[in-house]
């Protein structure tokens, strides 16, 4: 989403800006009416654009683009002007304004809308590519396949899986036993669409892998990302294996990705997957739980209960290992989404378990996430540890407590 803020003392300049940016979609106008007001909101909110007239009620551009470089604000600034004078426009350009459109121009809406249309474009470009390094990272740490980052024709990484098939010591070893060939005609065809960089998403090249077993010619699948700040390549090599794979061997990364996926549908299409591999689920959406970057803590946290609650359909199989993360794990996020599961799986084994981590464990996430739990599962002998937790000194596991207890009553 484009967010806009628009310094408009005389409440003129927003509804002309909030016309001529209709056609884009998808965008939030903050509008105030002093450059003070602006400041506030800008050091608690981060703005896609901001957007004034040179001259605001007492400040001006100038000044005002002074005040935020001084306080480290970054942020592309537009003016839109009837201002006229070629002075206004240096000294606009100079003080770091990104674009000066003149207001009285018969083609002002349509160079605003060009100028924030390309500036965003780039942006998204750049925010794919971030997220998709921490994205594919955690899919390069979990896979048993061969994974590869490439910079600047160097290959700058490779992950656990691969050193041990390679049996390297050393990165810099990689093309002593890897050959990455050119790109297979017409591979762009498999990606099943397209990205904001107006290509194909994935791409294949001709692979030659000398292991222990001999040499062997193979395809890998090639990702754009970043790595560094800088263009790169991932590069997936599946595993090899002298055998046809059987269900244990399935490979989760591509799960994985799709789980941590901002997008509702498709997190919920790989949960159905990965609730399907039982056990063998368990370790990596654990490991996911605890890499899942995203900004927006709202879709953060909606990313980290689809997890939990694919952990909790996953079975009493999966109690052995969500116990450990919950007794040994020092990080409260995979302790509680290990709580949360527990209760969706629901076994009646657990209720020990979850009132000792109630009363003991040393985050009131984690302790209102068991007695949540409790209070689904049902059992009459998480009572007593229930009302104990009454005298708990967090106002919102006591919330939780006063809950459950009212399920079980």
């Amino acid at each position: 989403m484009l967010l806009m803020l628009i310094i408009d003392p005389d409440k003129t300049l927003t509804p002309f800006i909030a016309e001529s940016l209709l056609s884009i979609g998808n965008v939030h106008i903050d509008s105030v009416a002093s450059g003070d007001e602006a400041y506030e909101k800008m050091k608690n909110q981060k703005y896609t654009f901001l957007i004034s007239d040179y001259v605001f009620g007492n400040d001006n551009v100038v000044s005002f683009s002074t005040l935020l470089r001084n306080s480290d604000i970054s942020i592309p600034y537009i003016v839109v002007t009837s201002m006229e004078g070629e002075n206004y426009v240096i000294d606009a350009l100079n003080a770091g304004v990104s674009k000066y459109i003149k207001r009285n121009t018969a083609n002002v809406q349509k160079e605003l809308w060009e100028h924030v249309t390309a500036y965003h474009v780039n942006y998204e470009i750049n925010e794919i590519l971030r997220e998709s390094e921490d994205q594919y990272r955690v899919v390069a740490e979990l896979t048993s396949d061969i994974i590869l980052i490439r910079s600047n024709n160097e290959i700058v990484y490779i992950n656990p899986a691969g050193r041990t098939t390679l049996n390297l010591a050393d990165v810099k070893d990689v093309p002593k036993f890897l050959i990455i060939g050119d790109r297979i005609e017409g591979s762009e065809a498999h990606s099943g669409g397209t990205s904001l960089l107006g290509r194909k998403k994935v791409w294949y090249v001709h692979v030659t892998v000398t292991t222990a077993d001999g040499t062997r010619e193979a395809e890998a699948a090639v990702l754009p990302i970043t790595y560094g700040h800088a263009y790169a390549d991932f590069i997936i090599i599946k595993q090899f294996i002298s055998h046809e794979p059987d269900e244990s061997q399935l490979d989760t990364a591509a799960l994985i990705l799709s789980i941590t996926d901002k997008n509702e549908q498709i997190r919920r299409a790989a949960a159905a997957q990965m609730a399907k591999l039982g056990k063998l689920a368990v370790d990596p959406l654990l490991k996911a739980m605890k890499t899942v970057n995203i900004d927006d803590m709202f879709v953060r946290m909606s990313v980290q209960q689809t997890i939990a609650d694919t952990l909790g359909k996953l079975g009493p199989e999966a109690i052995p290992s969500l116990t450990n993360a919950l007794q040994h794990n020092p990080d409260w996020h995979i302790r509680s989404a290990a709580v949360d599961a527990l209760g969706g799986i629901g076994d009646p084994i657990i209720v020990d378990l979850l009132s000792h981590t109630l009363l003991n464990d040393d985050d009131w996430n984690v302790r209102s996430s068991a007695a949540e739990a409790l209070g689904k599962i049902g059992d009459a002998g998480a009572v007593s540890s229930l009302e104990e937790a009454l005298e708990d000194s967090n106002d919102m596991v006591r919330m939780y407590v006063k809950e459950a207890l009212s399920l079980l009553k």
